[in-house]
């Protein structure tokens, strides 16, 4: 546990440091409030972008990375910001952080946010019926768990969660370089992999707990379909195309903006948060496309 909270200081530092380039290129949206409460915790609040002009708007619910031990909603800004700017209003979520808090935790605050955003999204001209959910890194996981949980009684049992958003909302997840299969991610060679597996799941936690934590062993029918993005450099790129396969091989609908080494070499993970990069930019324009069409 130690390990885990040193680890985060370090991150937190990094990101502080980083927060000035996060913010370059901001487009103009139509306004953002912050720090909306939807629970007891501190770390019970999110951030929402409104777009210009009328509604409603589709509704994008993203939620942040950082190994779910570090990470925090201000470093999705920009990210937020320029969904917003194509017309989506965006929640953004923080959430309890490992090792405190592990799995399942996270989804019982996912959970509560959700039953608040079905709840206020058109006060801030959203329509939760057309709904978006995603995040980067383990934002992505968590977002791609919750949605094989809303379809799945046995996954809701084991989150203790009662499964806020109707699943029929959901209209499509936008994943930018994930984790589907935790287990997997220990061999990655992904930095302080062991490290953020054991305290998400407990440093005793056997293979079944991390199988029911992945989303790959875990694709129920009528899984909505998936944006999935990830660059070749980024050690956990293979999780990303081998959920995209395995996504397909359920008949689950799928498309992806995978970024080669040779074409992209800048791009690693995290690079949605870089908005200098080309992968940034088309990625989220991708994505912004990807749910358009799915409105």
């Amino acid at each position: 546990m130690k390990k885990a909270l040193l680890l985060r200081k370090a991150a937190d530092g990094l990101e502080s440091v980083l927060k000035p380039v996060y913010g370059m290129n901001r487009p103009s949206i139509g306004g953002v409030d912050k720090d909306i409460s939807y629970g007891p915790h501190p770390l019970n609040a999110m951030d929402v972008y409104r777009p210009g002009g009328g509604g409603p708007h589709p509704v994008f619910v993203w939620i942040h990375g950082g190994g779910w031990v570090t990470g925090d909603k201000s470093v999705s800004d920009n990210a937020c910001r320029r969904f917003a700017s194509r017309g989506f209003v965006v929640f953004s979520l923080n959430y309890r952080l490992a090792p405190e808090h592990r799995f399942p935790e996270q989804f019982r605050d996912i959970d509560a946010a959700m039953a608040v955003v079905i709840e206020r999204a058109e006060g801030f001209g959203g329509d939760a019926g057309r709904m978006f959910i995603g995040g980067d890194s383990a934002g992505a996981h968590l977002s791609s768990w919750y949605a094989c949980a809303l379809l799945d009684g046995g996954l809701r049992d084991a989150a203790g969660i009662a499964g806020a958003m109707p699943p029929g909302n959901v209209r499509g997840l936008i994943l930018f370089y994930g984790v589907y299969d935790v287990d997997g991610m220990r061999g990655s060679g992904f930095p302080f992999s062991k490290l953020f597996t054991d305290a998400f799941l407990g440093e005793d936690a056997g293979e079944r707990i991390a199988e029911t934590a992945s989303p790959a062993f875990n694709i129920p029918g009528g899984y909505p379909p998936c944006f999935i993005t990830a660059a070749q450099s980024d050690r956990l790129y293979s999780q990303s195309v081998d959920f995209a396969d395995t996504l397909r091989a359920a008949g689950v609908e799928v498309e992806t903006a995978f970024f080669p080494r040779a074409a992209y070499p800048l791009s690693n993970h995290g690079y949605l948060n870089f908005p200098m990069l080309r992968s940034s930019r088309e990625s989220i324009g991708g994505a912004a496309e990807f749910m358009k069409n799915r409105q």
